[in-house]
Order: C-alpha cells, then structure tokens, then sequence
C-alpha cells in the first residue's frame, strides 16, 4: 500500500511537555514503513497557546495533529466538530483538519479496543476494572461502556483533581449505554478484592510503574489475579512493569502498553490517510521500538 505525493505533509504532537514522548518516532515509523511523504514532527505548546497554535497549523496547512497534556479538553472546545468517540469523554487526543475546518477525536478508547481485539479478547458483555480517572481512563471507559461492556468498575482516588469529571462522564455514560458503571476508592482493599473477584479484564490507566518508579504497581496483592483475567497496562517505560510481569506469573492475558501506543498512532494514521496499515508492516514497527522501552536506570557515580 503506497500513496504518491509530490509534497510532504505534515502532521505532529501539541503538548508541554513532549520531548520526551515516544509517539514521534512511532508516527514517522508508520509514514516511512507504508511508504508515505509525510512528516511528523513535536511542538512544545503550554495551555494558553493552544487557540493560537491550531489556528497556525491549519495556515500552514497541516493534516492534523495529536493532542498530549495538557490540551485534551481545550481542543474539545477548539475543534469545529467532534466524532462521537470524543463527545463522552469531552477529550480529543487527535485533529483531522479538512477543507480549513478541525475535527476532533479520541483514539485511546479506540487504541483499547484494537488492542483489546488483536488478541481476541471481546469487551461485550465483560466486566473490567479500570484503574485512574484521568483523562486515558475516562476514555477507555467511555470506548468500553459504549461497545457493550456489562459492568465498569472504576477505581479512582476521591482527592484526585479528575474525580468530578469522572463523575460527569459517568452519568453520561450511565444515561447513553446499559453499561452498570460503578466507582470504587482503591485504597480500599475489600472493594479491589470485590471488584477484581467479577473482573474479566484490568486495566492500569494511571501513571503507576513508570519509569523511574518501577518498582510500583497499582495491585497490592497480586494473589488477586487469576488466569481468566485479562490485564492491560498503558505504561510502556518500561515495557515489562510490575503489574505485567505478575500478571504473566499468574497465567493471564496481556496488553502491554507499547500495544496501546502503536493502535492509538494506527487510528490516528487511518484518520488522516484514510488507509488502513498493513499488517505485514507492524512486526519491523514493534522492532523498531522495543530497544526504547527497556528502562536502562542511571548508576551512581
């Protein structure tokens, strides 16, 4: 699969602070590997720039762009429509600019879904625990509940500053969906135990066993885990965290989060090309990438 063009197109990352992000490499990989000229590039953009800056890149003729911290919710409100995948969430982490106009969407609950499906896992009719109410929670949730999930569980700390938003997107979703939607404080080590005991997949969307705090994992007990249970992590440095390697001890399923990565630039690739990857291409893609999610830690002089 191969589409000519004469001039390079451009498309890249708004967010402060991207330099560190991994999505540039996995976009420009896609580009290269399906033999597109596009080029992908990151834009270090703070909160109260972003009118500015998406009013620049339709000038300057974008495709699109992705959306990091802390513009979700901002280019929500930016865009000059929403798909429905980022209505719920009220989140857009993707924009296609098409004819001067931006249309937003969310790729993370779609990334899940994707990722969810490539190793058969089916979310309808599942019971999932989610950890987190951020902004990547809420869209895994939203994505979940609104293709046919039975029960969310969501664990997510009272105090968070997201908790409010939680509950908004949560009556929402209780009102568009059958979905029972119900949260819980993780702390609380009866209700992990209750929740994960009907669980048939976990997801970590929190920071939680990142790097450098490897050693931390969002299950205390890691006895809570059983075979038919499938665990996805959305950290992917480290590739291998705490709640994987268990997770793996105990016979589950996995979706590490390199998967959620590499879907999430796959539905940004489809939006803006309107072409779907070759699966052909994704081995030498996910080769490209493992040499930089091993956490290599700084030794001490």
């Amino acid at each position: 699969m191969k589409k000519s063009s004469s001039r390079t197109i451009y498309a890249g990352l708004l967010g402060h602070p991207v330099s560190g992000s991994l999505f540039p490499t996995v976009m420009n990989r896609l580009f290269e590997l399906c033999g597109l000229k596009y080029a992908y590039e990151c834009f270090d953009v703070d909160r109260d720039e972003f009118t500015s800056v998406l009013d620049e890149i339709k000038l300057f003729g974008f495709k699109g762009v992705n959306i990091a911290y802390p513009g979700k919710n901002i280019a929500a409100y930016l865009c000059d429509s929403l798909d429905r995948s980022a209505l719920l969430p009220n989140s857009v982490d993707t924009i296609l600019i098409k004819d001067g106009r931006s249309v937003g969407f969310n790729t993370r609950g779609t990334a899940f879904l994707m990722s969810s499906g490539r190793i058969n896992v089916k979310v309808r009719n599942s019971s999932i625990t989610v950890f987190g109410c951020g902004q990547t929670a809420l869209s895994v949730v939203s994505a979940a509940a609104t293709h046919g999930a039975s029960s969310i569980y969501i664990g997510a700390d009272p105090s968070d500053s997201h908790y409010r938003q939680l509950l908004k997107v949560r009556s929402g979703l209780l009102r568009a969906s059958k979905c029972r939607i119900n949260v819980f404080d993780p702390a609380d080590i009866n209700a992990v135990e209750f929740v994960l005991s009907s669980s048939q997949i976990l997801v970590n969307a929190t920071a939680c066993g990142m790097a450098p705090d490897v050693k931390n994992c969002i299950l205390q007990d890691p006895y809570l885990l059983t075979p038919r249970m499938t665990v996805a992590d959305i950290v992917y440095y480290p590739r291998d965290t705490v709640l994987l390697t268990q997770a793996a001890r105990f016979g589950c399923s996995i979706i590490e989060g390199l998967d959620f990565l590499v879907n999430q630039a796959i539905a940004s690739f489809r939006i803006w090309t309107g072409l779907k990857v070759p699966e052909e291409v994704l081995p030498s893609l996910y080769q490209s990438l493992y040499p930089q999610t091993v956490y290599t830690a700084e030794l001490p002089e």
